[in-house]
């Protein structure tokens, strides 16, 4: 998925590679909590909505729903969250 989607972006796979180390260092560094970043851990549904709707293949939509979802938790904004995830899997 996350090829496919750097390929219609037009950016290179291994462009990513950096911005993945630096998050699996985080994740060590900080623990999975204090390293979360982006608009689930900042509580930003209209980003995530919109996200979302922007994946034009389902399947991509159910497992970005999935990611939020889990995502979420680590969080502790389930909750919030959970009309964006629940009833979509």
């Amino acid at each position: 998925m996350a090829s496919d989607l750097f390929d219609k972006a037009g950016v290179s796979f291994d462009a990513a590679r950096p911005l993945v180390e630096a998050i699996v260092d985080n994740a060590f560094e900080l623990g999975p909590r204090n390293a979360l970043t982006g608009p689930v851990a900042r509580g930003d549904i209209e980003t995530v909505r919109t996200q979302i709707e922007a994946l034009e293949d389902t399947r991509w939509q159910a497992s970005f729903r999935d990611f939020v979802r889990a995502t979420a938790m680590v969080a502790e904004r389930q909750s919030q969250f959970s009309s964006l995830t629940d009833g979509h899997a």
